[in-house]
């Protein structure tokens, strides 16, 4: 984790990179990134890294995983403790035969592989053999089907009870982020967020926010997947009779790219013609509408409902004026990647990363993220910007290139930016300052007006001591009311 997460606050545009602990510099960032989210197709791409820091599931590689099992998760998060004990109990028959499976497949392993690796092996085997022999042990196919139901059982389970179990107050960086999002001007197409995540966050953000969205579904009672929803839009009734179209504010589109916790499939019917409702799932009941990690998720994405999502995020990117915002994105996932390599073909597509370790290199020299930096060489564009940053501090990671860092560091507020301003306009005209050769110039920012710095009033015959915080303080209240 150390070599991983120890990466500066920093930037990068182009060849070069940009020391974010540089005030300079950090305001540059913000400025661009302002100009970016008044472009006129905003989206966002939203990873598991982007939920990390809000407690959801860590564990997500085979040798950790089958040592925790033998260990019965003790000491671990709740989350997967809870998914433990549910595998345990719903999975009784299979659970032994899996587990037995998976010591062994860990055991002779000669690294640590990931989820999805490991089960795309796991599959693989289920379809060239009936049985498999490691170190002398006899496994049946069963036993190797057994031990994918654990790992996908897991992985369900733990992060039902993450959405389950997170307090409100965690979501304050997400609240935010909607917040500064959605001071976008009203006329522009709405902003569209798609996530590679299963779990409720943004729908609970969402909710906590009071902004309405748009996630393919209609009805009350009973929620039915109609993706000809997302063509839909809301408007003030009363405007539209009098000839005037006014938009209602703070809406936005969702699209869950790999199903969601609270989908189910049902049988088609002239009601329900997706066959696809909304229903949070009971405590013994795995979701079947979501993808689980492995290589058989890219044939899986061709399939009803997924494609319909790649379509709209294909469709999104491929407009002209698109700027795209990755958060805890690794770009592992080649089925996304292609839509992006494509859409950085645009001249006008533009692309900004946030993500933890960036394109910083390892303790062995190493680049961490190698999909990213294969990107990166690739396109070699100037409208692909990376920020990083991120580094283990009491067992938090914090950084620049966090979602949490960059909504507190570096996503510019633009309601308070335009209040900003206004102040700076009217001091301008108000108190002009001589320069070196006597001549008035203008006082372009607050910082320049330091405490009782002496300026000279217009038709006055003596300069007059003027204090800081009553000039500021006073313009700020005027322009935060107007």
């Amino acid at each position: 984790m150390d070599k991983i997460m120890n990466s500066p606050n920093k930037y990068y545009f182009g060849n070069q990179s940009f020391d974010l602990n540089d005030l300079q510099e950090k305001e540059k960032l913000q400025l661009r990134i302002k100009n970016l989210l008044l472009l006129r197709n905003v989206n966002f791409l939203f990873g598991n890294g982007a939920s990390l820091a809000l407690g959801a599931p860590s564990i997500s590689s085979i040798k950790k995983f089958v040592e925790h099992l033998g260990k019965k998760f003790e000491n671990s998060k709740t989350s997967e403790r809870y998914a433990y004990e549910k595998i345990t109990k719903t999975m009784e028959n299979d659970y032994e035969s899996g587990y037995n499976f998976l010591v062994d497949f860990s055991n002779n392993l000669e690294s640590d592989i990931d989820f999805e690796t490991a089960l795309s092996i796991l599959s693989q085997i289920t379809y060239t053999s009936t049985k498999i022999s490691i170190n002398g042990n006899e496994h049946s196919d069963e036993s190797i089907n057994s031990s994918i139901k654990l790992i996908k059982g897991f992985i369900f389970y733990s992060c039902k009870n993450f959405i389950e179990k997170i307090d409100y107050p965690s979501l304050n960086a997400h609240k935010e982020f909607m917040r500064r999002a959605l001071l976008r001007q009203t006329g522009l197409p709405r902003l569209k967020i798609f996530t590679t995540n299963y779990d409720l966050i943004i729908e609970k953000c969402l909710d906590e926010s009071g902004v309405f969205y748009f996630d393919g579904f209609v009805g009350s009672f009973e929620k039915r997947l109609r993706s000809e929803s997302y063509n839909y839009d809301l408007y003030y009734p009363g405007e539209i009779t009098e000839g005037n179209v006014n938009r209602v504010d703070r809406v936005v589109q969702l699209y869950k790219l790999h199903g969601s916790l609270n989908w189910k499939r049902v049988h088609e019917s002239s009601e329900n013609i997706s066959g696809i409702k909304q229903e949070y799932p009971s405590d013994d009941q795995i979701g079947d509408l979501v993808i689980y990690p492995s290589t058989l998720k890219y044939g899986e994405t061709l399939g009803y409902p997924y494609s319909e999502m790649f379509r709209f995020l294909s469709a999104s990117l491929f407009r002209p004026q698109t700027a795209l915002f990755t958060f805890g994105y690794s770009f592992k996932d080649e089925h996304i990647n292609r839509i992006i390599y494509q859409a950085l073909s645009i001249p006008t597509f533009n692309l900004i990363i946030v993500l933890p370790e960036g394109k910083e290199k390892n303790l062995e020299g190493e680049v961490i993220n190698k999909e990213l930096a294969r990107l990166i060489e690739t396109v070699g564009s100037n409208r692909i910007i990376v920020i990083s940053g991120g580094e283990i501090k009491n067992g938090e990671l914090i950084g620049t290139g966090t979602f949490k860092g960059f909504v507190d560091q570096i996503m510019p507020d633009m309601e308070e930016m335009r209040v900003q301003e206004k102040i700076n306009d009217e001091i301008d005209k108000l108190f002009p300052k001589k320069d070196e050769n006597g001549n008035k110039k203008l006082i372009t920012t607050e910082n320049q007006i330091e405490k009782d710095q002496i300026v000279e009033l217009p038709n006055e015959e003596k300069p007059v001591t003027i204090s800081k915080p009553s000039i500021v303080t006073t313009i700020k209240k005027i322009f935060t009311k107007s």
